[in-house]
């Protein structure tokens, strides 16, 4: 069996664990709290207050963030999220203790969590630029989707039984106790050794990538697709748990959220462990698979059908987001690259804050199956023109591997 990126770097596997224990941590307590909020109110706006307060947190995060993340060291931005986190949780028990808090309490909640989420994000993810060497951007980025399809599966399975067994607080306990685990991950990891000669090539790589492609036209045409699908996704997202709950019930609430899990998990660590795959075959590929499965699950009224179709979903959603991520990543400077990631953040909540919003109140007035169908078809027309009109695939590829080819470097990246 061949060696992967998390099997032979210490310091990438190290930082692999502490984003998937704290991933857990943000996902478990949000799923146990829209279903408990739904389940109390029965009113698809009331719980998606909990995304709306958790979109503005991540908002004004990313927003800050943004302005600093490249002058501060990863490790140090990192650590301050999860103690932060940490206290933050322990002040929210500590009310709670008094009995069961008004509705707003929770969206306080998920307001501060999401803010230091939204800090702790880019930190993570340029860390990543940092110790991964440029061929195998693809491979790390894989197994950074693979975190998150694990957290997936675990969260939305584990999410709706916690909150049923034990109430919100337990989930509290354990929301906690990821961050101070992935604190601990962090804390032990030897950040001087990410200024490695795998970090000076791929620097280089990348100064001749950018010399030859328009960033300002590649960049741009990716970013705006994806703030359009986005967009189209938060109309999506606000309308599903009532299309659940129209359906099905908790448990099949949940089982959809492992499902995509699951999907995402396969694809996930297939990419992980292969190597020589295209970026702009994998992004389109990803779009593809995501969209067919959403659009075929929004048609569905069949609870065990909608969950296979979602399933499809999953095995798109990780070509997507490693597809994206490497664009991204070959596109931006290293020096550039964290407040890059954070300004695409900023942009993506001041669209999905406004489509949830409108979404879940949509989906109360009128039908959550047609605002998703509807979000689908326009996700699809966007994604036709975006591949008729940017050749990212074809384009991007040839004028890498030119230019990187013959270079004194001694490899061509896996593009």
């Amino acid at each position: 069996m061949k060696k992967t990126i998390i099997s032979v770097d210490k310091i990438f596997r190290k930082l692999w664990i502490a984003q998937l224990i704290s991933l857990f941590g943000d996902v478990f307590y949000d799923v146990a709290l829209v279903w408990y909020l739904i389940a109390k109110t029965g009113s698809a706006l009331i719980a998606g207050g909990i995304a709306i307060a958790s979109l503005i947190g991540r908002l004004i995060g990313s927003a800050i963030i943004s302005q600093y993340i490249d002058r501060m060291k990863s490790r140090n931005v990192m650590i301050f999220a999860d103690s932060a986190r940490i206290i933050a949780l322990l002040i929210a028990m500590l009310f709670m203790s008094r009995g069961d808090p008004a509705i707003y309490v929770y969206y306080i909640i998920s307001f501060i969590i999401s803010f230091l989420t939204a800090c702790f994000t880019p930190a993570r993810a340029k860390s990543i630029t940092e110790i991964v060497v440029e061929g195998d951007l693809p491979n790390a980025n894989a197994f950074d989707s693979l975190s998150t399809a694990i957290v997936q599966i675990l969260s939305w399975a584990l999410g709706g039984v916690a909150v049923a067994l034990f109430g919100v607080s337990v989930c509290l306990v354990i929301d906690m106790f990821s961050f101070l685990v992935s604190l601990i991950l962090v804390v032990r990891t030897k950040w001087q050794e990410m200024k490695s000669e795998f970090s000076k090539r791929r620097e280089i790589a990348i100064l001749k990538v950018k010399r030859i492609v328009s960033k300002s036209r590649q960049l741009r045409s990716i970013v705006c697709f994806e703030m359009i699908y986005i967009l189209c996704m938060g109309f999506y997202w606000a309308s599903l748990p009532l299309k659940i709950s129209n359906i099905g019930d908790s448990f099949h609430y949940g089982l959809q959220g492992a499902s995509f899990g699951v999907g995402a998990l396969i694809t996930s660590f297939y990419l992980g462990t292969r190597k020589n795959r295209k970026i702009g075959q994998i992004y389109l590929t990803g779009i593809s698979f995501h969209l067919l499965g959403n659009l075929l699950a929004a048609f569905t009224g069949n609870p065990y059908m909608f969950i296979s179709l979602i399933f499809i979903g999953g095995l798109g959603s990780s070509y997507w987001q490693t597809g994206k991520v490497s664009l991204y990543q070959m596109l931006v400077s290293q020096k550039d690259y964290g407040k890059t990631i954070s300004t695409i953040e900023l942009l993506s909540s001041m669209l999905l804050i406004p489509a949830w919003v409108l979404g879940a109140w949509l989906s109360d007035v009128t039908s959550p199956s047609i605002i998703m169908i509807s979000a689908c078809i326009i996700q699809l027309i966007t994604f036709i023109i975006f591949r008729l009109k940017t050749d990212v695939h074809r384009k991007l590829v040839r004028d890498i591997t030119q230019q990187v080819k013959g270079d004194k470097l001694g490899y061509e990246p896996n593009i």
